[in-house]
């Protein structure tokens, strides 16, 4: 089970995240599934259709990371989880971990994690979670639209600035 001390659970869910949008990641994506048009357009016609097909299938996946992101996001609290496995993958790193709910119940999620985002298991991570359904989680380093500040860093960058 997870033994999260009393103190780590109110300081992670103290902290309150501010998300930004990643517009280049959108961008990106958009300019793959472009360019894959193109080349179906410019193709003779048997290759066309796997053009299409793989351009379909691209913007379709993302679409469908960017909603559950993007849900996550308007409705989250954050609360410190516990790395429980960590396997490495072709595109990074695929975890495992756990955390406890503010209903007290402890949840599982898994994520796949860029080789930027290296984590140990047993490491603590910062997990969002949507309270009325916390089966819907990441942790802050797992998503792919979104990045995140915390309001503690913008108000210290603030007093850096004002003084």
């Amino acid at each position: 089970m997870i033994d999260l001390r009393s103190e780590d659970l109110i300081r992670a869910q103290a902290t309150t995240l501010r998300p930004s949008f990643r517009w280049y990641v959108a961008v990106l994506a958009a300019l793959i599934c472009a360019v894959l048009c193109f080349v179906a357009v410019t193709a003779h016609a048997p290759r066309a259709i796997f053009f299409y097909l793989f351009a379909v299938v691209i913007a379709v996946v993302l679409a469908l990371v960017y909603r559950r992101e993007a849900t996550l996001v308007q409705n989250f609290l954050v609360v410190s989880g516990t790395v429980t496995a960590l396997n490495k993958t072709r595109r990074g790193y695929a975890i495992r971990y756990e955390f406890r709910a503010l209903d007290g119940k402890g949840y599982e999620g898994e994520a796949d994690l860029s080789p930027v985002h290296k984590t140990l298991e047993g490491e603590r991570t910062a997990v969002l979670y949507n309270p009325l359904d916390p089966i819907l989680n990441l942790p802050v380093n797992g998503f792919m639209f979104y990045s995140f500040t915390s309001w503690e860093r913008e108000a210290e960058g603030l007093g850096r600035k004002n003084s």
